[in-house]
């Protein structure tokens, strides 16, 4: 069995970060990617710093009935991407969070990226359907974070309880055979 340390709070959030930089990161780029499959020439995107935060313009001439999917798009897709990451993550550590149990590193790792997985789907639902509060800042993400947070945790708590769970059952038949 693997020794059980607790994983360094400065490393943790450390990573929270980094991975905050990546999730920030895989939604514009799915912003470019979308423009690009309804048909904006990669040369006419333009990327800047706006209220808040890097962001993706698409050209005035970019259709109306688009830019919704456009703005959801940015969430959506950064969001599938991590959540791909999370659950192979999940899959790579499954013997390591089973060795360590909720001590392990590998664990709360696990449970950052999917944090950020599941916030990208919310941002990218605010970003479409209230989009002009959205480039104002002027919608409060603290209750949210929060709500995501606890959501988060409740489904990360859940995997792990089917995976330890799994690894019982499976001692107990072998000990019954």
């Amino acid at each position: 069995m693997g020794k059980k340390t607790q994983p360094s709070p400065f490393i943790l959030f450390f990573i929270f970060i980094a991975l905050l930089f990546i999730s920030v990161v895989l939604h514009e780029l799915s912003h470019a990617v979308a423009a690009i499959i309804f048909g904006v020439n990669p040369a006419e995107l333009k990327f800047g710093w706006y209220i808040l935060g890097p962001g993706v313009t698409v050209p005035d001439t970019f259709p109306l009935e688009d830019l919704v999917h456009f703005r959801y798009a940015g969430g959506a897709g950064a969001g599938i991407l991590l959540l791909i990451g999370y659950i192979t993550y999940i899959l790579k550590c499954r013997a390591a969070i089973k060795a360590q149990g909720l001590l392990s590193t590998n664990w709360w790792v696990g449970g950052i990226i999917l944090f950020w997985s599941i916030f990208q789907f919310y941002n990218g639902y605010i970003e479409s359907m209230r989009f002009d509060d959205y480039v104002t800042g002027s919608i409060n993400y603290i209750i949210p974070f929060i709500l995501l947070l606890l959501l988060t945790s409740a489904i990360h708590f859940s995997i792990y309880y089917i995976i330890t769970k799994r690894n019982r059952s499976f001692r107990i038949r072998e000990a019954n055979d």
